[in-house]
C-alpha cells in the first residue's frame, strides 16, 4: 500500500440465510444451470457483486493505472451479526 495515494474500502457479504427446499425446482445449495441461466442460493446476494466490484477494480486499474489503494472486506458472519467483523 502506499501511504501517499487515497484508499478506497469495498465491503460485501458471502453468507446467506437459510432456505427451504420449498420453491425450488432444484436444490438451492448446487449451483444449478438451466436455459441458459444459472441459478442457486446467494448467487446474486453477494456473490455476483463481488466479483463485479473486483473486475471493475482491474478494469480502472488497467485503464487509468494506480490511482490509489484499494481494500476488499469479504465477511461471513453478516447474517448473523457480524459478530467477528
Amino acid at each position: 500500500a502506499d501511504r501517499e495515494l487515497p484508499t478506497v474500502v469495498l465491503y460485501s457479504h458471502y453468507d446467506v440465510v437459510g432456505a427451504s427446499e420449498k420453491g425450488w425446482q432444484s436444490d438451492p445449495w448446487t449451483l444449478t444451470s438451466k436455459d441458459g441461466f444459472l441459478y442457486g442460493r446467494g448467487t446474486t446476494d453477494n456473490k455476483g457483486p463481488i466479483l463485479a466490484e473486483m473486475l471493475a477494480v482491474q478494469r480502472f486499474i488497467y485503464s487509468h493505472g494506480n490511482q490509489g489503494n484499494v481494500v476488499f472486506i469479504c465477511e461471513g458472519e453478516e447474517e448473523s451479526g457480524s459478530r467477528g467483523l
